[in-house]
């Protein structure tokens, strides 16, 4: 009933109507804000814990 807690991960049952849409426009976001030329991994550590990366929706 409430994995999601545990795995980070929500149920499609448990989401809004426009939930995946939301997702997608994030996605779309992320890739066209980053600059590849300025990825910086160590920095994006000190910023978000490799521990919660899972969560993250720009992740998946």
């Amino acid at each position: 009933h409430q994995a999601h807690l545990v795995t980070g991960m929500l149920n499609e049952t448990l989401m809004d109507n426009n939930e995946k849409l939301f997702q997608e426009l994030w996605k779309t976001y992320f890739k066209s804000i980053c600059i590849k030329e300025r990825w910086n991994p160590r920095k994006h550590r000190q910023d978000m814990p490799v521990r919660y990366w899972k969560y993250l929706t720009e992740k998946q």
